[in-house]
């Protein structure tokens, strides 16, 4: 009797058991969905060799198109890495439901941004935290239409949307539907909120917080913020046992680029762990570049081989004061990375810095006339800048080319005869973007024949605002009008460090938001404009600057503080303060009386 009841208990517990571990197996398919109407119809093309994951195990659809995953504890969804060349019909996603028999991917091509040899573009946002400002159609109808105009092939977000009122709008305002391209998110310490795990939110509107997917000749991979607001249900362990899965699936020496909220490393490593003994090094692989945001600024360094790219709001500016705006990545044929920082709310922005109206404007001491225009367009890079001169109504040049020194700068020199001394000359200046919008100005300047008016210098300014304390109030005088003796562009930006003056010299200061080695300090004749010499520094310099004694101080946003000779433009000394971490460097300084003040309080 005994005997029985038992042999029936265990025969009920094996019943049991056996539909658990059939329900935990997962089977579907990977198609194009040629009438785009959300399901495999006959004859439509079955795509193998892609992969597909329940989160921890990874594998690769067969010659039909199908896979199966056999499950994990922690399974939520099924995603697929959409393969290079497509993009899903809906989402790149699937929740995983006891109703549902097959987990079916439907791509559809999405070949015509991507180059023959693999390159292509992606915009990075960061920390648009949305969760309590208003008016967001201003910027994302301008990536809307960047995106578009400059046909880049998909657009990533990479955490803080944030907290749950953020969360439930950006998925409304910012989607693959609505963007002109594939849009991916990625979760940060604000969006991990309360419920009944810190993800829980995140996953409802977003899905998954790691995946992974192809573009061109690179595999790209979303990989979560660590922790949060609230604690999320995954550990390292959990990332660290699907990434190395999926790492196994992908061709030995493709290019890796990694997406998270937060910057892994602060070395030339990247690793996530399981355990003291299970590791991975994601440097060990051809990992190519990391792009985060959380600290809101705009920063780039190499670490290794790795290029760490950090990106500040494009709505609300940054931390380090750096003006809203948003990464756009050029990604080459061998996953090689090039960035662009674009600025947004500034729309067929078009002004002649060189000339103002009613002022007379008199050649220099070659018969010259230096002519600035800044021109800049959120939606669409400006390619190309030209002027006209009118006497009049009597056009004197027409059209005429200026050439680009900066992302914002274009310049040209004019030329007037005799015969158009003490007339008034009128320029317009017309610019032109990628995406053919045009924008106009005008202004004009009475011409005189005698040359400018010599530079005058009285006191040194060797300082922001003249002193160490940064608060001299200037004792010199200004003779009026007031009249350009000469202008000269650095090709780099400047920033927020103010130019000063010591022995007939002006110095400056330049920023390097792309790491394409524009970072420096600049020597310029006073009198003259000429750039004497220049000095390259490793990063950003985004503050202020000194003189004292013999050399120039400044110090990049790496935590380089530098001494140059003043005259020579040689390297007296340079000293790495002790800020290698993050939040950069974005302080000035300041000297007295033999010693220079820097470093930053974070």
């Amino acid at each position: 009797m005994k005997f029985n009841l038992i042999m029936r208990n265990l025969l009920f517990v094996i019943i049991l058991l056996i539909p658990t571990a059939l329900s935990a197996s997962y089977k579907g398919r990977v198609f194009v969905d040629e009438n785009r109407n959300g399901v495999y119809d006959l004859g439509e093309k079955l795509l193998d060799g892609v992969m597909v994951t329940d989160g921890l195990h990874v594998v690769l659809t067969d010659a039909k198109g199908g896979f199966e995953l056999p499950g994990h504890n922690k399974a939520k969804f099924i995603t697929v890495t959409t393969p290079s060349g497509y993009k899903p019909l809906t989402n790149h996603y699937l929740k995983i439901e006891n109703s549902v028999d097959s987990y079916d991917f439907s791509l559809e091509q999405w070949s015509e941004r991507i180059a023959e040899d693999g390159s292509h573009k992606f915009i990075q946002l960061a920390d648009t935290e949305i969760f309590n400002t208003a008016n967001h159609e201003r910027w994302t109808h301008t990536i809307r239409d960047f995106t578009k105009n400059e046909e880049v092939a998909f657009i990533v977000h990479s955490g803080d949307i944030c907290y749950e009122e953020g969360m439930k709008n950006h998925i409304k305002i910012m989607n693959s539907d609505n963007m002109a391209a594939p849009m991916y998110y990625g979760i940060g310490n604000h969006d991990l909120v309360k419920g009944d795990y810190g993800e829980q939110l995140f996953e409802e509107l977003y899905g998954p917080t790691w995946y992974s997917f192809d573009y061109g000749n690179v595999h790209y991979i979303m990989t979560p913020m660590p922790a949060g607001d609230y604690k999320p249900s995954y550990t390292e362990a959990d990332v660290y046992s699907w990434l190395k899965n999926d790492l196994a699936c992908i061709k030995e020496g493709t290019p890796i680029i990694c997406f998270n909220h937060d910057l892994k490393s602060y070395s030339e490593e990247f690793i996530f762990k399981k355990n003291n003994k299970e590791q991975l090094v994601l440097s060990d692989f051809n990992l190519k570049a990391w792009f985060y945001g959380h600290w809101h600024n705009n920063f780039i360094i190499q670490q290794g081989k790795v290029k760490t790219v950090s990106t500040a709001t494009l709505d609300k500016g940054g931390i380090d004061h750096s003006t809203s705006g948003f990464r756009l990545a050029l990604v080459d044929g061998k996953g090689d990375v090039e960035t662009q920082l674009r600025y947004t709310y500034n729309k067929n922005q078009l002004h002649i810095a060189s000339i103002s109206d009613d002022i007379s404007l008199a050649n220099n001491s070659s018969g010259e006339i230096p002519l600035v225009v800044n021109a800049y367009h959120s939606n669409s890079p400006v390619k190309k800048v030209s002027y006209s001169i009118y006497e009049g109504d009597k056009l004197v040049e027409a059209n005429q080319t200026l050439n680009q020194a900066t992302d914002w700068s274009w310049v040209a020199t004019l030329r007037l005869a005799d015969k158009y001394i003490n007339k008034r000359i009128f320029v317009e200046v017309k610019s032109e973007t990628n995406s053919g919008e045009i924008a106009k100005c005008c202004d004009s300047f009475i011409y005189k024949a005698n040359h400018t008016k010599k530079v005058e210098l009285g006191q040194d300014w060797r300082t922001l605002l003249g002193n160490s304390e940064h608060n001299k109030v200037s004792t010199g005088s200004l003779g009026f009008p007031i009249q350009l003796s000469w202008s000269t562009n650095v090709s780099a930006n400047l920033f927020m460090s103010s130019p000063i003056v010591s022995d007939g010299m002006v110095y400056i200061a330049s920023v390097d938001e792309d790491l394409k080695g524009e970072g420096g300090i600049f020597a310029l004749d006073a009198v003259s404009g000429d750039v004497i010499w220049t000095f390259r520094t490793v990063n950003s310099v985004k503050n202020t600057i000194a003189v004292e004694g013999d050399n120039v101080f400044a110090q990049d946003a790496e935590g380089n503080l530098y001494a140059v000779n003043k005259k020579t433009g040689t390297l007296a000394w340079q000293k790495k303060l002790d800020v290698d971490k993050l939040p950069l460097l974005a302080a000035g300084l300041t000297s007295r009386n033999g010693v220079v003040y820097a470093g930053s309080g974070k």
